[in-house]
């Protein structure tokens, strides 16, 4: 696969699961598709650090990858749905796995993980469309990648960065609904994010 899964700590993982499957086994989500969700039917996938680029970061010719700071842990929650699909006349049940949320999952100073938030805003259906189109990309397809969540909130960007494993040409997708001034996922390479970014900065520095 050409974008690699990224090893989470299995700590992350277990905190997000042990408290997802509890509230929800409960109805505890005050948030309207988990409250409803089958407690069996989710299922943790993608894991993914989310990354942070402060407005004093932002330049030109800036480094992201040193420029970044690298924060949670963030997974994406599926729900295990049956749906009829009509083909030829004929009707039949799939299974289909929908996105419904994201949680993410911290160190905190005892050296352990837990549950940090759930979300399920437009970020998260963003995220998946994200990834599916970066993995329709020619240089994705032949090449190695680790995605991260990039967020740049003086900017009011959000974007999926994928880092390049064997060398430096990392892409950049922006994900709706960020700052107009970027294309939703169109790639960008790292150098051009940058430059867009240092523009948008420049208007709030003044």
């Amino acid at each position: 696969m050409a974008i690699d899964r990224s090893d989470a700590p299995a700590g992350a993982l277990e905190a997000v699961q042990r408290v997802l499957g509890s509230r929800a086994a409960t109805s505890t989500f005050s948030q309207s598709r988990l409250s409803v969700a089958r407690p069996r039917a989710l299922s943790l996938s993608m894991p993914h650090r989310v990354a942070y680029l402060p407005l004093e970061g932002i330049h030109r010719t800036a480094n992201l990858r040193k420029a970044a700071r690298l924060g949670s842990w963030r997974f994406l929650v599926h729900e295990k749905q049956r749906r009829a699909i009509t083909e030829n006349g004929v009707t039949s049940k799939k299974d289909e796995y929908v996105p419904i949320a994201a949680a993410t999952a911290g160190m905190t100073q005892a050296a352990t993980y837990q549950l940090g938030e759930i979300n399920e805003g437009p970020l998260v259906k963003g995220t998946e469309e994200a990834i599916r189109r970066a993995e329709m990309l020619e240089e994705v397809r032949q090449g190695s990648f680790e995605a991260l969540l990039l967020m740049v909130p003086a900017v009011y960007v959000a974007a999926l960065w994928l880092q390049d494993r064997n060398g430096e040409s990392d892409i950049i997708l922006t994900i709706p609904s960020s700052n107009p001034a970027l294309v939703p996922y169109h790639p960008m390479t790292s150098a051009a994010f940058l430059t867009t970014l240092h523009e948008l900065a420049k208007k709030l520095r003044r």
